[in-house]
């Protein structure tokens, strides 16, 4: 069976996706098991099988280990991908990154080391839609 191609938004998350919402904030270590997408604020690190996901006004403020991650806010912390890391152009992120593949949008700052964990090199492109 083929595999269905996600163009909406909300098909790219698991069943059950944990959402912080814009203006609210959480305090302490997030663990889940599936998805997150912050838009909100987190001080705390995290931890996340599957994708984080951090919209243009999202802040995060602590490291990040997750299955893949893409991210278009702030982040004053490390961010570890297992998978994709891509960094849109309006991210900026305070720390080290490390992913197996790397996608840099023009206009998106990483400000510490970037690390790729496969024989591929970071990919820089320039955003063609709008942000998550």
């Amino acid at each position: 069976m083929a595999e269905t191609r996600r163009r909406r938004f909300f098909d790219r998350f698991t069943s059950n996706p944990t959402f912080i919402g814009s203006g609210a904030v959480f305090t302490g270590d997030l663990i889940a098991e599936g998805d997150v997408l912050l838009a909100g604020r987190i001080v705390g690190n995290g931890v996340a099988r599957g994708t984080i996901t951090i919209a243009a006004d999202g802040h995060w403020q602590g490291s990040i280990d997750a299955g893949h991650a893409v991210i278009a806010g702030h982040v004053d912390g490390s961010v570890f991908a297992e998978g994709k890391l891509e960094i849109r152009k309006t991210a900026r992120i305070l720390g080290d990154v490390s992913a197996r593949n790397i996608a840099i949008a023009e206009g998106g700052t990483v400000e510490g080391t970037v690390t790729v964990t496969s024989d591929t090199a970071v990919l820089e492109f320039k955003e063609k839609r709008g942000d998550p």
